[in-house]
């Protein structure tokens, strides 16, 4: 066979460094209203995460942080930047004992309709959302990763609001 290879100028060069936010450790804060643009790209598989709902542990992930604030939370990369199948996982606890709160691949709940259908990944439904309460002041890891080997780009948005008192 023969092997071509296409001239890339300074200005086009890819970085093959891990995502800075490649391990648990090294996990990036999150707020309430704040969308952050991030890659798996050349990141790590965190092959001893196991299943939280779903598997999480074959393609390589990234780590968000965020405080419980006391209100219903949403986490989702339903959005327009995610180019990838995504699956995501929300833990509580340290990196060194993690306990699931809970995961999801392909959100199918409709809250976010059309938006979570077309990010760019072929078929419906590739984007993931996880809702869950968070406790004041409590510790939540937030981990993104592909779904099987998938690497690419997301767009991941936390939003929350306050409980209702039935």
């Amino acid at each position: 066979p023969l092997l071509r290879i296409k001239y890339r100028s300074p200005a086009e060069s890819i970085s093959c460094a891990p995502p800075a936010n490649d391990f648990c450790a090294e996990a990036i804060p999150v707020v309430c209203g704040q969308t952050v643009s991030g890659t798996n790209a050349f990141g790590t598989a965190e092959a001893g995460l196991g299943t939280c709902t779903t598997d999480l542990s074959a393609g390589s992930g990234v780590w968000y942080s965020f405080v419980g604030t006391g209100e219903e939370v949403t986490v989702t990369t339903c959005n327009a930047g995610t180019d990838l199948d995504t699956k995501l996982g929300v833990f509580e606890g340290t990196c060194a004992g993690l306990t699931c709160i809970d995961g999801n691949d392909d959100d199918n709940s409709g809250e976010f309709g059309a938006l979570c259908e077309s990010t760019g990944v072929s078929g419906a439904n590739r984007a993931s959302t996880v809702n869950f309460y968070g406790e004041f002041g409590v510790d939540y890891l937030i981990y993104v990763t592909g779904f099987l080997t998938n690497e690419g780009n997301f767009d991941l948005s936390v939003s929350c609001v306050c409980p209702t008192m039935d």
